[in-house]
């Protein structure tokens, strides 16, 4: 939305000559479409030409306006940001499961602070508050559970246990693998919930009331 309002302003600017084609051409805006980092670098490019100091007076002097201009480099290195941290988290090996859901969760707080400065900077302006909305095709980001299960007494992780997790209802049930760990989306997912844990070899565990951090990354250790 934030590249269309630049056109929409470009056609303003320039009505007989479209300077800004190597900009707005349909390969561009496909591979933007289906690449987070080819839509940064649009982004990116897209400020670069409004900004141009031979250019951004004209552009102003048609209605746009810097907090537009801005908007377009919060984006940019929001999308920078995100790629980098999750890039980093997955490929170092040696993180903790612990550190590496720290990351996540840390990020998602970082993106919240931006959602939270744009509803302020963009008070009057709905559409420009949405383009910095944490809602994904009109959803809500899911609820992440990340198990680990042991044996109490070895600490061998325990592959073959059911998870079943009920909340509003009862979510299907996940089994962890060879090292012992299982994940679980959950969209909508309740405050609280009831997660029963059950292996053929062992007890069954049952954590009542588990305090669900929403729209985040939820640690469960186990030990059976």
């Amino acid at each position: 939305d934030q590249i269309k309002e630049v056109k929409k302003y470009a056609k303003l600017v320039y009505p007989k000559n479209d300077l800004n084609s190597q900009i707005y051409n349909s390969k561009k805006f496909i591979e933007a479409a289906t690449n987070v980092s080819k839509l940064r670098d649009l982004l990116s490019q897209v400020y670069d030409f409004v900004n141009d100091a031979d250019r951004k007076q004209l552009f102003f002097d048609k209605g746009y306006t810097q907090t537009a201009l801005d908007a377009l480099l919060t984006i940019a290195e929001t999308i920078r940001v995100k790629n980098n941290e999750l890039v980093a988290t997955q490929t170092d090996r040696q993180n903790s499961t612990q550190t590496r859901i720290g990351a996540h969760n840390a990020l998602y707080a970082k993106l919240k602070y931006i959602k939270t400065c744009a509803e302020v900077v963009f008070l009057k302006n709905a559409a420009k508050r949405n383009l910095f909305s944490l809602v994904v095709k009109g959803k809500p980001l899911p609820t992440i559970f990340s198990f680990i299960v042991t044996d109490s007494h070895t600490g061998k992780k325990l592959r073959g246990a059911i998870i079943t997790i009920t909340g509003k209802k009862e979510y299907a049930p996940k089994t962890t693998s060879s090292r012992g760990t299982a994940k679980s989306k959950i969209a909508n997912c309740s405050e609280k919930v009831d997660i029963l844990i059950t292996h053929p070899d062992y007890s069954n565990e049952n954590l009542s009331g588990f305090e669900v951090k929403l729209r985040e990354v939820n640690e469960v250790n186990i030990e059976m």
